[in-house]
């Protein structure tokens, strides 16, 4: 991954994030599918967009991308939590 594409992250996330706190969600995701798109494996954009998921109360995906952040890293203790809670509550 090149220099300019940690940037465009890095941008991308706090888009993401700052559309995330300001409740409009399906912009939040617009720009934190992006990342997706250059890097599957980035964990703040997979962990985020569960995040968002599971404010929508769209749980089967918050899973699905809690699920993708603890296969890349099993010690990711917010997403583990996120999945006990999701699977308690279902």
């Amino acid at each position: 991954m090149k220099d300019n594409d940690n940037n465009t992250i890095k941008e991308l996330i706090e888009e993401g994030k700052f559309y995330f706190l300001n409740q409009k969600y399906n912009e939040a995701l617009d720009y934190l599918l992006k990342v997706i798109k250059i890097d599957p494996n980035n964990i703040e954009a997979l962990y985020t967009i569960g995040i968002i998921y599971e404010s929508i109360n769209n749980l089967d995906k918050a899973l699905e991308y809690f699920k993708r952040v603890v296969k890349i890293d099993s010690n990711h203790e917010e997403a583990i939590l996120h999945i006990h809670s999701i699977t308690e509550n279902q």
